[in-house]
């Protein structure tokens, strides 16, 4: 999403979200969480006739055909596949943009982490229960985090052995209190083992064996919604981490890295990511 924002920025175009059917929707999409921040498309066609991306299948064939149709219904001039492979990739190294609309040029990441302060604002009740959740943590002032993601996440991306976490946290700071974040209770479990001079927090649950995303799909509203919930308090609590260690492949490591400072955010997975 960040990406196209940046995109319509960047090429004088209005952005605006369809978000009803996203994985984490309740029935109201973006705002089942977070706060409003551009105009809504709430027409029900975009589930079936505006993928994310363009595919070979002959589905996408069938929905592109009703793309005229479709723009004309919801008063759009774009389509998210027709700009998917236009959208600018998530820097390795910083780099300098200009944004002509705006009048600006400087830091793609500062660029992002402004987008960020914009559209991550939680709805007041959403944040209160965050704010909750973290507390019960009993974390103290100072602490680190890692996101270790396994489930079918190794269908993206190789695993790295949790002692590359543990030797690149140490390389940047002598912190022993660390959040995990992680889709499997096991992990957590060896880091407690193995690292007995580390102290480890979790929100995660035992019965956690890693994220399936077909398993997730069918989780009833209420299920979703609570497991929504921590995994949000995950992300808030560790993006105000001294240090974090992630995955540059990882979704939630891409986003920490646009959110976090340059010198607490550390990638076991790309030496070039920022130190």
């Amino acid at each position: 999403m960040l990406q196209g924002i940046l995109f319509c920025l960047q090429n004088k175009i209005e952005f605006q979200l369809y978000s009803k059917d996203a994985n984490f929707s309740m029935g109201g999409g973006w705002s089942d969480f977070f706060l409003p921040f551009c105009k809504d498309q709430s027409l029900f066609l975009h589930s079936f006739l505006n993928p994310r991306f363009p595919t070979p299948k002959f589905r996408f064939k069938l929905r592109k055909a009703c793309a005229r149709t479709l723009k004309y219904i919801s008063k759009t001039d774009y389509l998210s596949y027709e700009v998917w492979d236009r959208l600018p990739p998530i820097p390795k190294n910083d780099t300098t943009i200009s944004i002509q609309s705006l009048n600006w040029q400087g830091s793609v990441l500062e660029c992002y982490r402004s987008l960020v302060d914009m559209t991550w604002r939680y709805q007041p009740p959403i944040e209160q229960q965050i704010r909750q959740i973290r507390s019960s943590l009993e974390l103290p002032e100072s602490y680190a985090g890692l996101h270790i993601r396994r489930g079918d996440k190794i269908k993206e991306a190789k695993p790295y052995p949790l002692e590359s976490y543990i030797e690149k946290l140490s390389n940047y700071t002598d912190i022993k209190d660390v959040l995990v974040l992680t889709d499997d209770y096991s992990i957590f479990q060896s880091l407690v083992n193995h690292f007995s001079d580390y102290r480890f927090y979790t929100l995660e649950e035992p019965q956690q064996a890693g994220y399936q995303h077909r398993k997730n799909k069918r989780q009833g509203k209420i299920e979703k919604h609570a497991d929504y919930l921590k995994f949000l308090s995950g992300i808030e609590t560790i993006a105000h981490s001294a240090h974090f260690v992630g995955t540059f492949s990882s979704n939630i490591g891409t986003f920490l890295r646009l959110r976090m400072p340059d010198h607490s955010c550390h990638g076991v997975d790309y030496d070039d990511w920022i130190k």
